[in-house]
């Protein structure tokens, strides 16, 4: 009988983590990959769209490569998680429109800071609770 096994993908800030699993549940094989953050200017942290696809192409190509030649074609399932909050902005086509801004970014503080100062904010549909949980 054919092994199956499940391809497990973390996408984080700091890097991509591929795990294979067996159908116990054990660990077959690993991989990794370091994602680099951009910070173009002052409270901008951005990330190239294209590194995060080579990471993670890489890092998955690591970790069937260690599970050995048939790895690939015994995958029965893919499980993805990461840290996605941010903007990930693509085009009509589907490829990115610009580099993706990350939730560590803070460019929008001063509009924010704006927007808590404001009264009219109570008649938002959350009642203004979520800019007023930072301030």
């Amino acid at each position: 009988m054919a092994r199956e096994l499940v391809l497990c993908v973390d996408a984080g800030h700091t890097g991509t983590k591929p795990v294979l699993f067996d159908a116990t549940g054990r660990p077959v094989a690993r991989g990794s990959g370091t994602l680099p953050l951009n910070t173009p200017h002052p409270h901008r942290v951005e990330r190239d769209m294209g590194d995060v696809w080579r990471t993670a192409h890489q890092a998955i190509a690591a970790c069937l490569a260690e599970a050995g030649p048939d790895a690939g074609g015994s995958v029965a399932a893919v499980g993805l998680t990461g840290h996605g909050d941010g903007l990930y902005a693509l085009d009509d086509r589907g490829p990115p429109a610009r580099a993706a801004i990350v939730a560590m970014d803070t460019r929008a503080d001063p509009v924010l800071g704006e927007w808590r100062a404001t009264p009219s904010c109570e008649s938002w549909p959350d009642g203004g609770t979520a800019t007023r949980a930072k301030a």
